[in-house]
């Protein structure tokens, strides 16, 4: 799903928001692997419920925030303080847009990310293009039929992006450093007893006809 033609702009706050996005869906991967899914005693753990539809959801969610932060830096106008992305959770058209308007950083990216996987015989644009729709067709996995994700291929795109777009972030976060931000909160989750938020059954309140 994709429409080039729309452009989508994110200024000042909303960078850093948007690279704290990118971060938290990485680390949710992580946590959700080591918690539920990470080999234990030399076997997979079991668990209730669709575990890879959660997984390949969130992990190719974090790979699309990440690549929409790229685009951001990479147009960053320091004069206005703002950056671009294309409206779209394509992965492979993602980073096509990023290759066609900054090839130069694009093949430092991939040469960088090539060099950096002990996996030779790995391409970054053949395994983003084989998930490019995975954010969407892994969150309705009971409706989309055949799909493969190789877990370690997603977990080194997920760490290969953050290396790349935190160095490249530098030089503008020293610029939206030199400014000053909206620090007022626009978006809330509220609680009122954090011991009761946990996973669990209610017993059955009604008795059978």
């Amino acid at each position: 799903m994709c429409n080039k033609d729309k452009i989508i702009t994110v200024s000042k706050e909303q960078i850093i928001q948007l690279q704290a996005d990118a971060r938290a869906f990485r680390l949710a991967f992580y946590v959700l692997y080591d918690s539920m899914m990470k080999p234990n005693n030399g076997g997979i753990k079991f668990v209730d419920g669709d575990l890879m539809s959660v997984l390949g959801t969130i992990g190719c969610f974090s790979i699309e925030l990440y690549l929409k932060f790229l685009s951001v830096i990479l147009s960053f106008d320091d004069s206005k303080k703002e950056g671009k992305h294309i409206k779209c959770h394509s992965l492979d058209k993602l980073f096509e847009d990023i290759t066609n308007n900054y090839p130069i950083k694009a093949n430092k990216i991939l040469s960088d990310i090539h060099n950096w996987y002990d996996k030779k015989t790995f391409n970054l644009v053949e395994f983003l293009s084989s998930i490019k729709d995975g954010f969407i067709d892994w969150r309705y996995a009971y409706s989309s039929g055949v799909l493969n994700c190789n877990l370690n291929d997603l977990s080194f795109v997920m760490n290969a992006l953050e290396t790349v777009s935190n160095e490249l972030f530098i030089p503008v976060s020293r610029i939206l450093s030199s400014i000053n931000l909206n620090k007022k909160i626009q978006q809330y989750m509220t609680f009122d007893n954090l011991d009761s938020i946990k996973c669990d059954i209610f017993t059955k309140f009604y008795e059978d006809d």
